[in-house]
């Protein structure tokens, strides 16, 4: 009876373990907390050992602090130690909460921001940078619009947002800083009347992201400066979704896109994919909601070596995965647990990774749930819950050469041309993501849209060997 009973106990324990284990994988992150979803923004900071957060914070070392009284926050910035949150400057203004954040030349700097009420309604916006005791601003670093991403790329200072003029210069939606001051990349090409959310360099170049289009129309949401010009990226532009591609990392000799798309609206991926500077790769059935939608990726950056992603998801490849997720290359392995909110930004800090955006964990094996207030930090080291089969990652967008479209913009009239003699089929969308025509294709093949209303399309032509997009402009 005493071996039963010890048994008993023994496997007990083993079965208790994994749920205290699993619980122990994501806490809080000291005794501060980020309260109203203030929290959006992380930095890591490998020189001095430290997290960056900008956004609306309750924690011991505000001024005046009180448990559970509001009117105590401090507003603006805050750094984790490993063990604590210590106030970086003085309180700002409780609108300032999404302050986007770089280092600089091993300095601190942010955008986004004024020091008093004040300034909130009559002065200029500032990028400014943070000396150790106050922030330091001034004209030559002012914008009359919204900085919404600050990031270094070889040595150079890049904004990207919704201005139109940065230190003086005109410039719209965004610009680099050097040793000289500000610089226009270009003045011409873009509608005003959009904005970027996020830019970074790949083979040489230079990408940005947003919602944003070109004044003839031809370019939206994702571009590639190569030096001269800017053109779309491997022939889709991500024109027919709401949100878009809203995020951009290099990992792996690859360009990551991650957003709000999906294949239905003519895009090559759900929520994210990859480019190589020829075609366009989707990551299987990418991140899609518990309803099969496309999901929505709004932070991506490698930590520990491999490309760790946020957003709104339920799935990745068909494991689940909750609003956070890790990619190696190949496949998708997730972190467990559920989360009440979207996550918005990721950081690495040592083998931790931190996260702002949910206000609650919920314990998938124990029912529990873990207040782990904003942000909250992953210690579970190596865990990984689930991880999907590794992926031969199919083709899907190939050399846009393989397909012509003329007279382009038409009056609804136009002839699609392709260079191979098998039978293919077309397929046009529009702005809603909505199919309007379909069509078979073989070689050189009038097509008649005059059905069709006023309006940019996106033409997808279909093969075995994969998929081609067009943008289409009828004009009468």
């Amino acid at each position: 009876m005493k071996v039963f009973f010890k048994i008993l106990i023994i496997t007990g324990i083993s079965i208790l373990i994994p749920v205290i284990c699993f619980a122990q994988h994501w806490q809080a992150a000291g005794d501060s907390c980020y309260v109203s979803g203030g929290a959006t923004r992380l930095l890591t900071d490998t020189i001095h050992n430290r997290v960056y957060c900008s956004g609306n914070l309750i924690a011991p070392h505000c001024p005046g602090y009180t448990v559970g009284v509001p009117a105590s926050n401090c507003y603006g910035y805050s750094c984790w130690d490993g063990s604590t949150w210590i106030s970086v400057g003085d309180s700002l203004p409780p609108e300032n909460d999404h302050q986007p954040l770089c280092m600089y030349h091993d300095t601190l700097i942010s955008s986004y921001f004024y020091l008093s009420y004040a300034e909130q309604y009559t002065g200029p916006d500032y990028i400014g940078k943070w000396t150790g005791s106050v922030w330091n601003r001034g004209l030559s670093d002012s914008t009359d619009g919204i900085v919404d991403k600050l990031k270094v790329i070889n040595g150079r200072l890049y904004a990207a947002g919704y201005f139109g003029s940065i230190g003086n210069i005109n410039t719209i939606n965004v610009a680099y800083k050097d040793s000289l001051g500000w610089h226009a990349i270009d003045t011409t090409t873009w509608n005003p009347n959009y904005g970027l959310v996020d830019v970074e360099e790949y083979n040489g170049g230079i990408y940005i992201c947003g919602n944003f289009q070109s004044r003839d129309g031809t370019i939206s949401r994702l571009a590639k400066w190569n030096g001269t010009h800017w053109s779309n990226v491997g022939g889709t532009m991500f024109n027919q979704s709401m949100d878009g591609a809203e995020a951009l990392c290099k990992y792996n000799g690859y360009l990551y896109v991650g957003g709000y798309f999906s294949p239905s609206m003519g895009d090559p991926g759900n929520s994210i994919a990859r480019w190589n500077d020829t075609i366009w790769e989707p990551l299987g059935t990418g991140l899609v909601d518990s309803f099969s939608n496309p999901g929505q990726v709004q932070d991506m950056k490698v930590i520990n070596g491999k490309l760790v992603i946020s957003g709104g998801f339920s799935f990745a490849n068909g494991i689940p995965a909750v609003a956070i997720v890790e990619w190696d290359g190949s496949r998708f392995c997730s972190f467990g647990g559920n989360f009440d909110n979207s996550i918005a930004n990721v950081a690495g800090f040592g083998n931790e990774i931190m996260i702002t955006g949910p206000a609650h964990i919920y314990d998938t094996y124990a029912g529990d749930t873990i207040y782990t207030c904003n942000p909250a930090r992953w210690v579970g080291g190596s865990y990984r819950e689930s991880c999907s089969e590794a992926l031969g990652v199919k083709q899907v967008f190939i050399n846009t050469g393989q397909l012509n479209i003329y007279p382009n913009p038409n009056n609804g009239s136009f002839v699609i041309e392709t260079n191979g003699n098998a039978k293919q089929s077309i397929q046009v969308f529009d702005v809603n993501g909505k199919l309007v025509l379909t069509q078979s294709v073989n070689g050189r093949t009038n097509v008649d849209a005059s059905s069709l209303t006023e309006g940019v399309y996106n033409v997808s032509i279909i093969s075995n060997e994969g998929v081609v997009n067009k943008r289409l402009v009828i004009v009468r």
